[in-house]
């Protein structure tokens, strides 16, 4: 169980940034930890081509700690995005994504106990240096509504996972699901606690610590 309040955004900020050295580059530009939007990265790639030039690209990543999407398959990654969209009626991947990877973590309160990252790269050709101003704009603007439309994704599966069910925390203790906020880029939901002796006090709780409980079992 995780309180909102305990969360501390800087702690987040460096596991959940840290854990993207793998991707090469120089990061150029992200979107922290500190509101409750999932945090972006922004990493800028140089080379020089055949002829002697220099070319530019920028690669954007979108990072979801304790992410409670399915894992997928790196190779399919845009097709299992775009169907799980689809079924929840929540429109079309805005882009192809190029890059997915389930990154495991110390599991803390601020990030789960793992991350997943989804990148795009709009030119992996590269641009020439004098476009360089115009493509990472483009490249910032894409990420952007690949973070919304993931965000939602992300909701709308947690919340049609437990509707109309009994959820149970991870102590067993009864609980009901009322709204959705991110702490750090982590997703978390605030419940009406059913036995609190406070009865109109919530619990902000990672929905990964839900667990429906059939009417058998209730």
């Amino acid at each position: 169980m995780s309180e909102g309040s305990c969360i501390d955004p800087a702690d987040t900020h460096r596991t959940v940034f840290r854990s993207l050295d793998y991707l090469g580059g120089d990061p150029v530009g992200h979107r922290g930890c500190a509101d409750g939007l999932i945090p972006t990265e922004v990493r800028r790639h140089i080379r020089t081509d055949a002829s002697g030039k220099e070319r530019v690209w920028f690669c954007g990543y979108v990072c979801i700690p304790g992410c409670n999407l399915p894992k997928m398959d790196p190779r399919k990654v845009s097709a299992e995005l775009s169907g799980m969209l689809s079924e929840e009626d929540l429109g079309k991947l805005p882009c192809d994504v190029s890059h997915y990877r389930r990154i495991d973590l110390p599991d803390g309160p601020g990030t789960g106990d793992h991350m997943d990252v989804f990148g795009i790269c709009l030119a992996p050709d590269g641009v020439p240096l004098k476009d360089e101003g115009r493509h990472r704009e483009d490249t910032e603007r894409a990420l952007s509504k690949l973070s919304e439309a993931l965000d939602l994704l992300e909701i709308h599966r947690v919340w049609r996972g437990l509707e109309g069910d009994p959820v149970v925390d991870c102590y067993g203790n009864a609980r009901v699901p009322l709204a959705t906020d991110r702490h750090g880029g982590l997703l978390t939901m605030d419940c009406f606690a059913l036995d609190s002796e406070a009865p109109h006090s919530y619990v902000t709780i990672e929905p990964r610590y839900l667990e429906v409980r059939s009417e058998e079992a209730a």
